[in-house]
């Protein structure tokens, strides 16, 4: 890398970037253009050893264009760069979307939360406009287990629900768990690797151990001393957000409703 690099050392303007960017942080630069942008922003993300630090952030105007900077950037970043998916266009408007999606952008908000990890993010305008769970709230809501933890099977499985899992007889795909007897398997949207689900055994109350599970053959694999299972929605809420919804919902409807019989539709009202 150091090789495709040192041309820009030799510059002037180069240095007189680096020299900007360290005593005022933000900086016009123009002059490159196509794969030259992508050349001096891993020059610039190398130099400037506070950025070596600290996660860096990319954005461009569409996914497409996302997705080109991040095969340009990978070659010089490889395992700290990603590339961070927009929603699907229909995710407000059914009830369908791409688990793979949702998985793809949990590893990156886990690399964010990972202090030994200074990820570069890539990603377009829109996925920028994505509202996400405060960062305390996000923690609150994944679930560490390691094994000799002693936690209630039931009371794990009713925490399952509440983060959006799924009961079913196998877990087949991410968002799925299974309970039978003292083994309990969990397919968590943050790819643990490959196929990989997690199953735990228990003795009583006990975690007894922790196997990674090929969720098509059904076999569990590697032990584990711990793992993290994370909710399946981006937007996990506390206690104090629910009772909020609550209540700005219960606002909303008796003013809708008010209004709808002060018009005189009643009918309207009463489907309301």
């Amino acid at each position: 890398m150091t090789t495709l690099l040192s041309p820009l050392y030799k510059l002037e303007s180069y240095r007189l970037l680096l020299e900007a960017l360290a005593n005022k942080g933000s900086v016009l630069a123009a002059g490159v253009s196509g794969t030259q942008k992508w050349h001096l922003a891993a020059a610039v993300l190398t130099n400037l050893s506070d950025l070596s630090d600290r996660p860096g952030l990319i954005v461009t105007h569409s996914e497409l264009s996302a997705k080109a900077i991040y095969e340009d950037l990978y070659y010089f970043f490889k395992d700290r760069c990603f590339l961070y998916p927009s929603r699907d266009a229909l995710f407000f408007a059914a009830d369908v979307k791409s688990v793979d999606i949702t998985r793809k952008r949990f590893a990156i908000i886990a690399a964010l939360l990972d202090a030994n990890i200074s990820p570069i993010i890539i990603l377009s305008a829109e996925a920028l406009l994505d509202r996400l769970t405060p960062r305390r709230v996000f923690l609150e809501n994944i679930v560490s287990l390691k094994v000799g933890d002693i936690i209630e099977p039931d009371a794990l499985v009713r925490r399952l629900f509440l983060m959006g899992y799924e009961n079913r007889p196998q877990v087949e795909g991410p968002g799925q768990f299974a309970m039978r007897g003292g083994i309990l398997d969990v397919y968590t949207a943050a790819a643990t690797k490959g196929s990989f689900a997690l199953r735990l055994e228990f003795f009583g109350d006990e975690i007894d151990s922790i196997r990674l599970l090929d969720a098509f053959s059904q076999r569990s694999a590697d032990k584990i001393e711990q793992a993290e299972i994370y909710p399946m929605g981006e937007l996990s809420y506390d206690d104090t957000c629910l009772q909020n919804a609550i209540s700005n919902i219960e606002k909303a409807y008796k003013k809708a409703h008010s209004s709808l019989n002060k018009k005189k539709l009643h009918a309207e009202a009463e489907t309301l």
